[in-house]
This record gives C-alpha cells, sequence and structure tokens, in this order.
C-alpha cells in the first residue's frame, strides 16, 4: 500500500511542479519513499528552490529533502526554461531582501491599494524575498492583478499565486 500512496504522490507533485508556470519543472526529479520526497535538479535560483519545496509540501509530501542546486550563473541559457515563466520582477540585482514580516505587510497594502484585488480575500506570506498569495478572488482578471501587484513591491523577487476563482453567490 505504501508503494503506491508514494506513486500518487510522485505523481501529484510532479504534475503541480510541471504545472507551475514559473517553473515548469518537467525537468526536476522527483523520488517518494514513505511520504519523504527528493527533488533533485539544478535551477535558476534559490528563490525556484524554494518554491518547489512549497509545491512539494502542499501536495502532501510528509517531509522535502531538496537537492535542487543553484545553476552558475554563467551557465544561464541551461536555466531559461525555468525562469521564462516568472513574471518581470523590478527590483534592482543587489537589492537588499526585506524581512518576511514587513514584506508581507508591504504586500498587503500594496493589495489593499489596487481596486482590481479583494485584498480581504488574500493570505500574503513572505520569505527570502520570495511572496506566497492564498486564497480567492472573484474573478481571473483580480488573480493575475494580485500577481501583478505583489510582483512589483520593492524587495519581491519571486510571487507564488496559489489564489483560486470563486464567484461570490
Amino acid at each position: 500500500m505504501a508503494l503506491l500512496h508514494d506513486a500518487e504522490l510522485t505523481f501529484k507533485i510532479k504534475a503541480a511542479l510541471v504545472m507551475d508556470e514559473r517553473i515548469g519543472a518537467g525537468r526536476i526529479n522527483v523520488d517518494t519513499s514513505d511520504g519523504a520526497v527528493t527533488l533533485r535538479a539544478p535551477v535558476s535560483n534559490a528563490a525556484l528552490r524554494e518554491v518547489a519545496e512549497g509545491i512539494a509540501v502542499r501536495h502532501g509530501a510528509r517531509q522535502v529533502v531538496n537537492e535542487l542546486t543553484i545553476e552558475d550563473h554563467e551557465d544561464k541559457a541551461a536555466g531559461a526554461g525555468i525562469a521564462a515563466g516568472l513574471p518581470e520582477v523590478t527590483t534592482p540585482a543587489g537589492a537588499p531582501v526585506i524581512e518576511a514580516a514587513p514584506l508581507a505587510e508591504t504586500v498587503k497594502a500594496a493589495l489593499a491599494a489596487d481596486r482590481r484585488v479583494n485584498e480581504h480575500l488574500i493570505s500574503v506570506q513572505a520569505e527570502n524575498g520570495a511572496v506566497y498569495l492564498t486564497g480567492r478572488q472573484e474573478t481571473v482578471d483580480a488573480v493575475d492583478a494580485a500577481t501583478e501587484v505583489a510582483t512589483h513591491v520593492p524587495g519581491v523577487v519571486m510571487v507564488d499565486n496559489d489564489l483560486e476563482v470563486m464567484p461570490s453567490i
């Protein structure tokens, strides 16, 4: 039974990684043993490494062994497939990373200031410049607007949008 559960978990996580626009992680190897998931592949930056780990946890990994390696900056062509799906970030290179609590608060304030987004339906978490949006919005345009707004907050290096579209009844 554990073998079947491990195979299902591997499939679920691999599918989620491949479907995530930012990663397009067809080349990430996912191995599962007794609910512990090991991720292996080169990725272009630390934020994508964290995103992949977060996806594995959200899709049922009991434990994640993150063996994703950061590619050499000189070998950018190899990582172009993974980075291609990321929205353009306006934070200048070398800018200091803003701590999690202030960054999350700044993103929440930016979402509240945008009339296209219902900030009350969004939970924001931030860690090392990566921002995680969860919750729901009433339209696809509002989900896209939330990503756009968060992406342009200074200090944000990556946005993981896990918002669902659920119209009010």
